[in-house]
């Protein structure tokens, strides 16, 4: 509870075995990442049961201690991925490393936002350099307000105030972000100071590679026909494509070919 972020008392649940069963046979599949804190009572035997039907337990939303985290990630542990590593999650202290310090003495991936709101983009750096390009997952956290103007947004019936991009609670809690991936990429880039490609693999091959999605992630025969171009430097989109057929094309884009065309 302490950990939950913007999530509101209300709507939290200890982990339960049962539950969880019956909700990966309702999801048919579709489920492939869990967030939970180890530290709850029968944490454990929840995420015992997710490695067992092939999905992840990922460590997240927890005050444990570090070597209470580290008897639960990978290898020792059933937990094999850390959610928005940083971020609701007991921090690192030289004498005290918390759950931070034990992520990332580990080989166990970790999730961020980096949006340069939740972590600061030293830290994004540091953690590259901890875990290696490999072991970073790049994710939004993203509420409605991401691509939309500033304004007031809805979360689990909270009001969301988004102003000039920060999501806060009214007691000024982070509340999610508005980030978007193709941000978070560019961000990645000059926050960690790496090739724009780099932190493009910790958008897309990383993940994939994660989940165990063969044809995702990658540009090469045999994979889906799923791709974004964008512009390395403003990281805006150009053009999407879905299963080979574009989908978008930016207004600077569509110009462009106009030209060529004439």
């Amino acid at each position: 509870p302490r950990q939950r972020g913007a999530f509101p008392l209300a709507v939290l649940r200890e982990p339960n075995v049962d539950e969880m069963s019956r909700w990966i046979d309702a999801a048919r599949g579709y489920l492939r990442v869990v967030t939970l804190a180890p530290d709850l009572p029968n944490s454990n035997a929840v995420a015992s049961l997710l490695c067992e039907r092939k999905i992840m337990a990922s460590l997240g939303h927890t005050g444990a201690t570090f070597e209470a985290t580290h008897t639960a990630l990978a290898p020792e542990g059933n937990f094999t991925m850390v959610t928005h590593i940083f971020n609701a999650m007991s921090g690192i202290h030289h004498r005290r490393p918390g759950s931070v310090g034990a992520v990332l003495s580990s080989d166990v991936p970790a999730m961020l936002i980096c949006d340069g709101e939740h972590v600061h983009p030293a830290i994004a750096k540091l953690l590259v350099r901890a875990k290696t390009i490999d072991q970073v997952v790049l994710v939004t956290d993203a509420i409605a307000g991401a691509g939309l103007d500033d304004g007031e947004f809805k979360l689990f019936g909270q009001p969301v105030r988004v102003q000039r991009g920060r999501a806060t609670l009214a007691d000024g809690t982070l509340a999610g972000s508005t980030l978007t991936l193709n941000r978070a990429v560019r961000n990645m880039s000059a926050f960690a100071q790496i090739d724009f490609g780099e932190a493009l693999r910790m958008a897309t091959t990383n993940p994939a590679r994660l989940l165990q999605l063969a044809t995702r992630g990658t540009l090469c025969e045999g994979a889906d026909a799923d791709v974004v171009i964008i512009d390395p430097h403003s990281a805006d989109v150009a053009l999407t494509m879905v299963a080979g057929e574009v989908v978008f094309t930016s207004a600077s884009d569509n110009q462009q070919r106009t030209t060529q065309n004439e």
